[in-house]
């Protein structure tokens, strides 16, 4: 979490379940997941966890926003106001940095995932998207490395680009495999050498 001493930084604690900051405000959260509406169908975009901004392009370019965030648990945050972190940006060059880092390190994921749609098959996507929640949140356990968030099917299936039924295959196929095991809103990658071999991935998280 940012310290950000003399600026008016308001905390906004215990998020749960509820939706982030509206337009123009900018906030770093413990954990939440982004999904955007479009004919009353909600995708899933992004997990975002500790230490994070959400809501940098609307605060930057006074856009509306393009996705909503909705928290998995209670959350403590920062809000910052529109006006303030121009301002902020400009006293503190390592966060101005670090948001420059972020836009990058965001733009990247969305071009990985355009590749990814047309360069592989639905288990591959699959398994790519599993591999990168791992590498990035995941937690080791005597069972291997669970994924530490608590992701419906369907929610996997949105951010691999798939529909459902066709997710749910992956998946029991990676199953059978031995490479993870399944539980109730629970993954745990078994194999993370070999889902990453599966999933044509020559270096760690490619995104």
């Amino acid at each position: 979490m940012w310290t950000l001493p003399g600026l008016p930084v308001r905390a906004v604690p215990h998020w749960s379940g509820r939706r982030a900051p509206g337009r123009g405000e900018a906030a770093a959260v413990p954990i939440d997941r982004r999904g955007v509406d479009d004919d009353d169908q909600r995708t899933l975009l992004a997990v975002r966890v500790g230490g994070e901004i959400i809501g940098e392009m609307a605060a930057v370019d006074g856009e509306p926003r393009s996705a909503t965030v909705v928290t998995c648990g209670d959350v403590s945050a920062r809000r910052i106001e529109l006006g303030e972190l121009g301002r902020i940006s400009k006293l503190h060059p390592d966060i101005d940095a670090e948001i420059k880092r972020t836009f990058s390190s965001r733009l990247r994921w969305a071009n990985r995932q355009r590749i990814d749609l047309g360069a592989y098959d639905s288990r591959t996507r699959i398994g790519r998207i599993i591999v990168w929640l791992a590498e990035m949140h995941g937690v080791t356990t005597s069972e291997g490395v669970d994924l530490g968030l608590p992701l419906r099917q369907g929610e996997l299936a949105s951010m691999a680009g798939v529909a459902l039924p066709t997710a749910e295959k992956a998946l029991t196929n990676l199953d059978q495999q031995g490479l993870i095991a399944r539980g109730y809103r629970r993954l745990v990658v078994r194999d993370l050498e070999g889902l990453r071999r599966v999933s044509q991935m020559t270096d760690h998280t490619p995104y």
